[in-house]
């Protein structure tokens, strides 16, 4: 069977509808086709779920050099309408460089600079409980242990990316290519139910990562 996507002709300035194999559907959890930035708050939904530890993957390509595009992470429930709402923030700065945000400001462990029409890994890793998160670039660290955005909106979950081009608001600055969201390698849950000895005991069970209190 095929089903249409619209993808975006830059040679045309507009999106066009093509057919692709029902096949998508057999991609991971979280994955998206290529998505260009838009000029406004559009998000994708990364489904429902992404709880405690994740990691998200990706390529970024920018097409413009010394843009000022960024890439948010929010929650399911959460909205996102202002620079301020997303706690997790992945910039391509006007000077040139990756930077991300961390507490009041956006800074970056280590500069990593950027190009026009080239492709950068991305690793994202985030504890959603401790409001931290690391982002790597072609596995260089950019963020350690980076907090959340101050001021941004509570969220319980990875739920939602929203690749926006920039404090200018123009579409088409960088592409987000062959995204996915999961638990980290070599994370596993595990459910432990407390036996009450013919009493009582709130909560019945508790679900937790492993190696993790």
């Amino acid at each position: 069977q095929m089903a249409d996507i619209r993808v975006y002709s830059r040679a045309l300035g507009q999106y066009e509808v093509k057919e692709v194999m029902d096949e998508i559907q057999d991609l991971p959890k979280g994955a998206i086709f290529p998505y260009l930035s838009t000029a406004n708050w559009a998000t994708v939904d990364l489904g429902a779920g992404n709880t405690e530890s994740q990691t998200m993957e990706f390529v970024v390509k920018p097409l413009e050099t010394k843009q000022d595009g960024a890439i948010f992470y929010t929650g399911q429930a959460a909205t996102l309408s202002d620079w301020g709402h997303a706690p997790i923030v992945i910039r391509l700065n006007t000077n040139g460089y990756f930077d991300a945000r961390n507490g009041g400001a956006y800074t970056a462990t280590n500069q990593i600079a950027y190009e026009a029409n080239q492709e950068y890994e991305v690793k994202v890793t985030v504890d959603v409980p401790a409001k931290k998160y690391s982002v790597y670039i072609n596995g260089q660290i950019l963020a350690l242990d980076f907090a959340f955005r101050t001021g941004a909106q509570t969220i319980t979950d990875i739920g939602k990316l929203c690749a926006r081009g920039g404090a200018s608001a123009a579409a088409g600055k960088f592409m987000i290519m062959n995204h996915k969201i999961g638990k980290p390698e070599g994370v596993q849950t595990r459910t432990v139910t407390f036996d009450a000895n013919g009493g009582s005991v709130n909560p019945a069970s508790m679900t937790a990562e492993v190696g993790k209190t």
